[in-house]
């Protein structure tokens, strides 16, 4: 009988635990604010332009293969990438003409709030924003305010 009530409280604390470890495994380092209530924000501009600003969640690392770096922010209706790194591909300028935002972007770990500016295109629902090809566009982390 004893060894079940260990059993049992053994269980029990290890649930516990795991709980405590997956609440703060969602929840925004900086802040320790659950990233999935902070509502990422899209706004397309008419000069060919967009701005982002929302958590990331996912740095996705495919420039040192050949294809794009980019961080991966949800929005209401649908996905947003920014690229931040061309990669080397067939028919592609290799890296990014705005270094800092290349550099920042390396950096970026999921749960970050981030801000961006970039050229914009769309596949669907789908948004592409891309922060490297001019030295106006940026891509700043850990924003004060998404405004």
């Amino acid at each position: 009988m004893n060894i079940l009530l260990y059993k049992s409280t053994v269980i029990f604390f290890l649930s516990i635990l795991l709980g405590v470890w997956m609440i703060s495994a969602i929840a925004d380092p900086d802040t320790n604010i659950p990233y999935h209530n902070i509502q990422s924000t899209l706004k397309i501009n008419s000069d060919g332009t967009a701005m982002v600003a929302g958590v990331v969640v996912e740095n996705y690392l495919g420039c040192v293969r050949d294809i794009w770096c980019y961080l991966r922010v949800d929005v209401p209706d649908g996905e947003v990438r920014v690229i931040y790194d061309n990669g080397e591909g067939e028919g592609k300028e290799g890296g990014c003409y705005n270094q800092e935002n290349g550099d920042i972007g390396m950096i970026i770990k999921p749960g970050t709030k981030i801000k961006a500016l970039g050229s914009y295109n769309r596949k669907k629902s789908l948004h592409l924003i891309n922060v490297c090809t001019s030295s106006d566009y940026y891509l700043t982390h850990n924003p004060d305010s998404f405004d």
